[in-house]
């Protein structure tokens, strides 16, 4: 009777295991496509903003500017929640490949982490795209400054 028990344990771990591996692999799709959508969104905004002509249109550059800040800090308060699923889920695998009563069930990630040399490496792909769409906000955040400087004539735009 201990050992049906025991079974059933383990055969339920083995499904949370799965689902926490198919969460995190879903969740780092959504990184990906946010991603790729964000930079489709900076494509357009750049095309707008150069079409516009900022030195004579300063307002409206900067006003776009400033919403398309916006724009990428909601992009990063969703990317940013994206990747704490996926952190979630991934350390919910780690602590079930831990679990003493599977192992040899289990490949364990840890063989993989320990490959990487240094922080840099071993950074996640989900926490560079959270940093890269930070960058995206600052600099429009500071665009934005820049084309109301050009407006008030305190820079210069050429």
């Amino acid at each position: 009777m201990d050992t049906k028990h025991d079974n059933l344990e383990v055969n339920l771990l083995l499904y949370d295991h799965q689902r926490s591996s198919e969460e995190s692999q879903y969740r780092d799709s959504l990184l990906f496509q946010g991603f790729y959508f964000s930079l489709a969104v900076i494509s357009a905004i750049i095309a707008a903003v150069i079409v516009l002509n900022p030195s004579k249109h300063w307002l409206s550059a900067a006003t776009i500017s400033f919403i398309s800040s916006a724009i990428f800090f909601a992009f990063l308060i969703s990317l940013g929640s994206m990747k704490g699923a996926r952190d979630a889920a991934n350390k919910r695998r780690k602590e079930i490949e831990n679990d003493s009563r599977l192992r040899g069930l289990v490949k364990t990630s840890n063989s993989i982490s320990n490959r990487y040399k240094n922080k840099l490496e071993s950074m996640s792909v989900g926490r560079w795209i959270v940093i890269i769409e930070l960058i995206f906000c600052i600099c429009w955040v500071f665009a934005g400054i820049a084309f109301l400087l050009a407006g008030f004539g305190i820079i210069q735009l050429d």
